[in-house]
């Protein structure tokens, strides 16, 4: 047997690799499933704080407008279908007092239902009611 000094020839490892690994795919997975699971019950706080917020924003508005609606007309019963149809809230601003369960009762104060507000998103539905909600 003859020896020969060739070596057994190696793969290039000198190619530019193309693409990811597998580890390397499933890794940057789990750390974004991580930073969502960290971050989604934050979100969800704000929002209802936001949601909230809003709520507190529109009573106030609507309680304006009906104390100038009062002192403008000198009529002592007020209805959210009133407030609108004399141009003092638009009928977005009727349609969210609506899902949200703001009301002016029989003594024309205005307020809601505080648990209403985190169950009943905004919509884009435009609607008014000729009733109070109280």
């Amino acid at each position: 047997m003859v020896k020969t000094n060739q070596q057994p020839k190696q793969p290039q490892t000198n190619k530019l690799r193309r693409g990811f690994t597998l580890m390397e795919i499933v890794t940057s997975i789990f750390i974004i499933g991580l930073i969502l699971l960290l971050a989604l019950p934050n979100l969800k706080q704000i929002k209802e704080k936001a949601d909230k917020k809003q709520a507190d924003a529109l009573v106030s508005t609507v309680q304006s407008q009906v104390n100038m609606y009062m002192f403008d007309t000198g009529d002592d019963s007020v209805t959210v279908a009133e407030l609108t149809q004399h141009g003092y809230l638009t009928p977005s601003q009727a349609n969210r007092m609506n899902q949200i369960k703001i009301g002016v009762d029989s003594k024309n104060i205005v307020g809601y239902n505080s648990k209403a507000v985190v169950s009943n998103p905004p919509k884009n539905v435009v609607g008014n009611s000729s009733k109070p909600i109280f």
